[in-house]
């Protein structure tokens, strides 16, 4: 649970922070998730001291504090309220466009309901078996502990019970959340290509509304029931805009996650702000799916309005 940083020209690894993750023994965790949230926080997510057992239930906040002497983002941690289901091996998080995070999955090892095997000699097989519902037992596969989670507590084979999790940030003044009303494509920044004729900012699927996105262009952003001016400070009453790259999960890894701030124009808490797509090529901004928050200048994250960014396309 330590962080190291990757040196490609010389192929090696240099140790930053030995208990980046806290300093208590339990600390220790392997197959956990590492969601970046819309208020630039991360969550730290289930996992356990071992692959297939000794869950970890406790999720941790990182909040950024500054940097350290190597410019390396140092974070404060904190621990927050624990889950109920272990997630091990094969477990994932992902962020809802509610701003709210999914906990799912998780497994003992795919080959415990093979009881028949003696896992403490080598694989016979050469490699994993598949799985085959023929010689599931249920009460050990949904229910009981599978041969590697022995004496460890209730620990299914798979766990097919999600969880919602709900950050800290969602109960800053509860009863009240910023909204992004409308998004409208205004012009390019300067200097900035034009969209190909016929290209259209907004359209509609099963009933609701989608963005159409591109490089180097600028958005009009309408907000509503925004803080209230007198909770803000200077430096941070515009709030902000962020990009958030959906999530695409397997094996409590997502390489894809993404986050683009985007430059706001306006000054001050606005209901409506300006602001502006980076550009693709410089900030190597894939295209896909994303999730547009306004965070207010509280931290507090709205819902997410569903964008696609894609130079290429004209609709949605």
């Amino acid at each position: 649970s330590g962080l190291e940083s990757y040196d490609i020209a010389t192929k090696t690894f240099k140790e930053l922070n030995k208990k980046f993750l806290g300093d208590r023994r339990g600390d220790t965790r392997t197959m956990f998730g590492m969601l970046l949230l819309p208020n630039k926080e991360i969550l730290v997510c289930g996992g356990g001291n071992y692959d297939l057992f000794g869950a970890v239930k406790d999720p941790i906040l990182m909040t950024p504090n500054g940097k350290d002497e190597n410019g390396t983002t140092k974070y404060s941690r904190k621990r927050l309220a624990p889950h109920v289901q272990p997630r091990l091996y094969h477990s994932m998080i992902m962020l809802l466009p509610d701003a709210r995070v999914i906990s799912m999955g998780g497994n003992t090892g795919r080959a415990g309901v093979y009881t028949d095997i003696n896992i403490s000699k080598p694989n016979p097989y050469g490699g994993q078996r598949k799985y085959n519902p023929e010689r599931v037992n249920r009460e050990l596969y949904f229910i009981t502990d599978s041969t590697y989670g022995e004496g460890v507590g209730n620990v299914a084979t798979e766990n097919w019970i999600p969880e919602i999790f709900s950050p800290p940030y969602l109960f800053i003044t509860p009863g009240r959340r910023a909204a992004i009303t409308s998004v409208k494509w205004k012009s390019p920044r300067a200097g900035g290509p034009r969209p190909p004729q016929g290209y259209t900012a907004e359209g509609t699927v099963a009933d609701k509304t989608y963005y159409l996105l591109h490089s180097a262009q600028i958005y009009t952003l309408e907000l509503a029931d925004l803080p209230q001016e007198n909770m803000c400070t200077t430096t941070t009453s515009a709030g902000s805009v962020v990009l958030m790259k959906n999530g695409a999960v397997t094996h409590g890894w997502d390489s894809g996650q993404r986050m683009y701030e985007l430059a706001i124009t306006s000054t001050g808490q606005q209901s409506t702000i300006e602001v502006t797509i980076p550009d693709q090529e410089v900030s190597l901004m894939a295209p896909g799916y994303y999730m547009l928050f306004y965070v207010d200048c509280l931290g507090k994250p709205s819902k997410a309005r569903m964008c696609r960014f894609d130079n290429n396309a004209l609709t949605i």
